[in-house]
């Protein structure tokens, strides 16, 4: 699997400092920032052979920068189901509008499998459903996990996070 972000200059010298959560294939190590420079238009691709779930990047001179995250080969579920992935790729949203409360609908014929992400140390999460439970995370940590459920699971932080959804892949998923 390779992991990938790609980030795209939106003005002129768009400053960023990127922190990768793990050692990127150009050789910048993981939790060692670094600074890249880009043009409006110009793509600055950071790839690693693992998830780079957690590396920060931010913006020097408060430009707005468009983040594409994802992979190449993305198994969902349990990879004893499926050896079947495919590539995925998702725009990422900036911390700054991640929030502190969610509503996840069931879908009718798979096992769902979420990912929080904390923004901020200490962050409690609790998610309210069949089975009510909480976590803690630190900044860039997730928190991944399966649920199959039949009404709206809720998910409520005490600082912002990033709830993502994903239906399992191939025969993992309900529907065959």
């Amino acid at each position: 699997e390779d992991a990938e972000f790609m980030v795209i200059g939106q003005c002129n010298k768009d400053s960023l400092e990127i922190t990768p959560s793990q050692n990127l294939k150009s050789g910048a190590l993981a939790g060692v920032p670094f600074t890249v420079v880009l043009q409006p238009g110009q793509v600055y691709q950071a790839q690693a052979d693992s998830d780079l779930t957690g590396s920060k990047i931010v913006s020097l001179n408060h430009s707005e920068t468009a983040v594409i995250a994802g992979s190449s080969f993305d198994l969902v579920g349990d990879p004893a189901c499926s050896t079947t992935g495919n590539p995925f790729y998702e725009e990422l949203f900036p911390v700054n509008t991640w929030g502190e409360n969610y509503v996840l609908l069931p879908s009718e014929y798979a096992n769902d499998w979420f990912r929080i992400l904390a923004e901020q140390n200490a962050t409690t999460i609790t998610v309210y459903g069949a089975l009510t439970y909480t976590v803690s995370l630190n900044a860039g940590q997730r928190y991944d996990t399966s649920i199959a459920f039949s009404s709206p699971v809720f998910v409520s932080a005490d600082k912002p996070v990033s709830v993502g959804r994903f239906l399992a892949s191939q025969s993992c998923n309900n529907t065959v």
